[in-house]
Order: C-alpha cells, then sequence, then structure tokens
C-alpha cells in the first residue's frame, strides 16, 4: 500500500475459528462497524490488533489473510495505491474470501 493523497486509518488483525461458519457470524457481526467499535469488539474477545495511520508517502506491506479495516482521514478524500506481489495466488484464501464476503468479490 503506498499514500498519495490523504490520511487513513488502518485496523489490522488476524482471526483464528474452529469453523468458517463461526469466522462468517463473527465477520457479518462487525461489518459496517467503525474502527472504535470494531477494536471494542476485539478488546472483548481477546483479539489482538494493531492500529495504524498512513499519511502521504508512507508505504506498507499488508500480508494475504490479514482482515483490514481502513477508515480515511479528513474531509478531502484520500488516494492511494494497492499493488499485488507477483506471487502466485492463494486458490484457498481466494476461495475462502469469496464464501465469506461474496458480495466483495471480483474475479480477474
Amino acid at each position: 500500500v503506498y499514500m498519495l493523497y490523504g490520511t487513513k486509518k488502518w485496523l489490522l488483525f488476524n482471526l483464528t475459528f474452529d469453523d468458517i461458519e463461526e469466522e462468517k457470524r463473527f465477520l457479518i457481526s462487525i461489518a459496517n462497524k467503525s474502527i472504535k467499535e470494531v477494536s471494542e469488539i476485539l478488546n472483548s474477545n481477546d483479539i489482538s490488533y494493531e492500529t495504524r495511520i498512513t499519511k502521504p508517502g508512507d508505504t506498507f506491506f499488508l500480508p494475504e489473510g490479514v482482515y483490514h479495516l481502513v477508515e480515511s482521514g479528513g474531509l478531502d478524500g484520500t488516494i492511494m495505491v494497492t499493488s499485488v506481489t507477483d506471487k502466485p495466488q492463494n486458490k484457498q484464501l481466494v476461495e475462502k474470501f469469496k464464501y465469506l464476503w461474496p458480495k466483495w468479490f471480483h474475479s480477474h
């Protein structure tokens, strides 16, 4: 991720569940919530997380499979570039994402 303009606040976390249905229920429970609300839920479930603020010129690597929630800072909007590495796609992760978030799945 490379920030070109504006700021973004990131909430980054990993989830480990016994089965995908449990994970899906949890993800649905946090959908459309703010970073503040989700961090409170993560705290109450003893799920560790990291928050990060990116500003113009900042870069960072977001490993595949890391859940993240992003909010723009300010009213002027933001511009960022997300670049995918040349590593082959993790087909299991793609299928998991497709199942958990069918609304957001885009095939390439």
